[in-house]
């Protein structure tokens, strides 16, 4: 026989009574994701703008202290300070457009002319001997981050005009926690910091927000900054 209307009244009751809590977990579950996700995506956002707001620090360092060097150079050399300044146009053009993040080799492309610029400002007495695998180059790494250390190698080598040409060293290679940068410079004479200046303070800070260090050290002669970047995200 047909069940009657209060049995299905009932049985639409029982079945309601053991679905709702199934319905409050699944709808919990959805809002429960959706936060998650609000929470990473300004997690994401926040990250953002600290990273900006470094790289523009960073922007700003370079471009004061490269002004100030021309501005002294132009006494000197002024063809050489014109040189310069066609140089520096050319890095800031590149400084603007830099994403947040590229290969190596494209980074070393950068400090290449960074290098020229500061090869300039010191008499054509820099020289950078580069070191790195195929697959080093291939790996991603935050924009800027070589012309800090080269930056660094030049303020500590103690360089001053008629000293001998300056050999920077940079060395990339890959372990299997990711990649490790070492730059190496000589001393030529007590430089004038032994901490981390400005520039090196700001990489160490962007650094540590994708899981990467840098250590900065005496070597014998020489002083040496060696940074390491986390193996790619899956």
């Amino acid at each position: 026989p047909l069940p009657s209307s209060g049995q299905v009244v009932r049985a639409i009751g029982i079945t309601a009574l053991f679905a709702l809590p199934t319905f409050i977990a699944v709808a919990g579950t959805g809002h429960g994701l959706a936060w998650l996700q609000r929470l990473k995506a300004q997690s994401e956002a926040l990250q953002l703008a600290r990273e900006v707001a470094l790289r523009q620090h960073l922007q700003h360092h370079f471009l004061f202290n490269a002004l100030n060097a021309i501005g002294g150079l132009a006494l000197l050399r002024p063809l050489a300070a014109d040189a310069a300044l066609v140089q520096l146009s050319s890095l800031l053009r590149d400084t603007l457009q830099c994403p947040a993040q590229r290969s190596l080799v494209d980074e070393l492309g950068a400090a290449q002319d960074y290098v020229a610029l500061q090869s300039l400002l010191h008499d054509e007495a820099l020289h950078l001997h580069l070191q790195a695998s195929a697959e080093a180059l291939d790996w991603p790494v935050p924009g800027l981050l070589l012309q800090p250390l080269i930056e660094n190698a030049v303020l500590h080598s103690g360089w001053q005009a008629g000293d001998p040409r300056l050999q920077i060293e940079l060395k990339a290679e890959l372990r299997d926690s990711g990649l490790e940068v070492a730059v190496f410079n000589p001393c030529l004479r007590p430089s004038r910091s032994d901490g981390l200046g400005s520039g090196l303070a700001t990489l160490q800070r962007r650094l540590a927000m994708i899981g990467g260090h840098l250590q900065a050290s005496r070597m014998g002669t020489g002083y040496s900054v060696c940074l390491h970047l986390p193996g790619r995200a899956a």
